[in-house]
């Protein structure tokens, strides 16, 4: 089968693009596919720690992103190429357009990651995401999503504006795996064996939907009575603090730097209001350590309670508190070889990959 498989991104070096090149490296390490990876021209040097065989760069930029000029471009090249197959992942609105222009023949694959949209954020952007998502739907032969759980929001949201049989037929799950740019930074986070100095760690781009201020309220009532630390990493605005048990790094930092502080953890916490799609899971288990998150998303299909993690029943003070609590007084119970075996079993990209094709060959 020959497939293209396309993300158009105007940023590199983020979870999403490592996703997107991940699944990527599953299609090309697992199947005889002939695959051409199509992406931005700012992804050049993230791109080559992947050697992968065929290779698209188009100069794609906030300027041209939906000029006629880009378009007509991209779709000279897929019909170059002759594939059989088009991969879209993300909801990108040139996804979309393109999936609209190229040929019926060419099956489309479609991964969206956030089938609802998070709170807060511009409602233009979030209705022209949503336009993007309903063209997708009905153009691609499945849709995938990151977990069960996902799939189930996704079919839920969207029944009020596709029928609801059509978008059971055409869902499917790609689960999002370990990622493989990390994997020699992690075995030599492993090997440093980094004594724990934190005993709550927070990761990630701060956005209102993380429900960082609702943790750090939670944080303040533990640390009253009891000798604990919450190391806080990541890009945004951050709650006020008036706490010296709180570290924080609002920077964004490298891998390196990051998996460092992660590992120097005893678990992370994720209070999420909503979310769909994450590698927080996969990350913090590499490297044995457990995840504290809400019932949101694909935590809830992601998280064995008591194995790799636990959740936090609502994302609350109250509730954020009583979870923290509940770790420190269980904490020996979570074994970290025990949690990188589960990591390494559940979240391989082989697995991910043979899903993956599953959906694509039922077609």
């Amino acid at each position: 089968m020959k497939i293209i498989s396309i993300c158009f991104t105007t940023t590199a070096n983020n979870v999403f693009t490592e996703g997107f090149f991940n699944v990527c490296k599953g299609i090309e390490d697992y199947t005889s596919f002939n695959q051409t990876v199509v992406s931005s021209t700012i992804t050049k040097e993230e791109i080559q720690l992947y050697n992968f065989k065929k290779i698209n760069l188009f100069n794609y930029s906030k300027s041209n992103m939906l000029t006629i000029s880009f378009i007509k471009k991209v779709i000279v090249q897929i019909n170059k190429e002759k594939p059989d197959c088009i991969f879209f992942y993300g909801e990108n609105p040139i996804h979309a357009i393109i999936s609209m222009i190229v040929h019926d023949n060419i099956k489309i694959f479609s991964h969206i990651a956030d089938p609802k949209p998070h709170s807060g954020g511009n409602i233009v952007y979030k209705l022209l995401y949503f336009i993007s998502k309903i063209i997708l739907i009905k153009r691609s032969k499945k849709i995938l999503l990151a977990s069960k759980t996902v799939r189930i929001d996704f079919i839920h949201f969207f029944k009020f504006w596709v029928n609801k049989s059509y978008l059971i037929h055409h869902s499917g799950i790609l689960m999002l795996a370990n990622l493989y740019s990390l994997k020699d930074d992690v075995e030599r986070t492993r090997r440093s064996k980094n004594k724990k100095k934190y005993t709550f760690i927070f990761f990630g781009r701060i956005v209102k939907y993380k429900g960082l201020d609702r943790l750090i309220n939670g944080f303040n009532e533990v640390s009253r009575n009891k000798d604990v630390t919450l190391m806080i990493c990541g890009r945004g605005n951050i709650p006020k603090v008036n706490n010296t048990k709180i570290i924080i790094k609002n920077e964004f930092l490298p891998y390196t730097e990051l998996l460092k502080y992660i590992s120097e953890s005893e678990a992370v916490v994720l209070p999420y209001l909503n979310a769909s799609g994450t590698h927080t899971i996969q990350i913090s288990n590499s490297l044995g350590v457990p995840v504290l998150a809400t019932k949101v998303g694909c935590f809830k299909d992601y998280i064995s309670d008591g194995i790799n993690g636990s959740f936090i029943s609502q994302p609350t003070k109250e509730s954020i508190s009583d979870a923290l609590l509940s770790f420190i007084s269980k904490r020996k119970k979570f074994n970290e070889k025990k949690i990188i075996k589960y990591n390494e079993l559940h979240f391989s990209r082989s697995l991910a990959t043979q899903e993956f094709v599953l959906e694509m060959n039922c077609m």
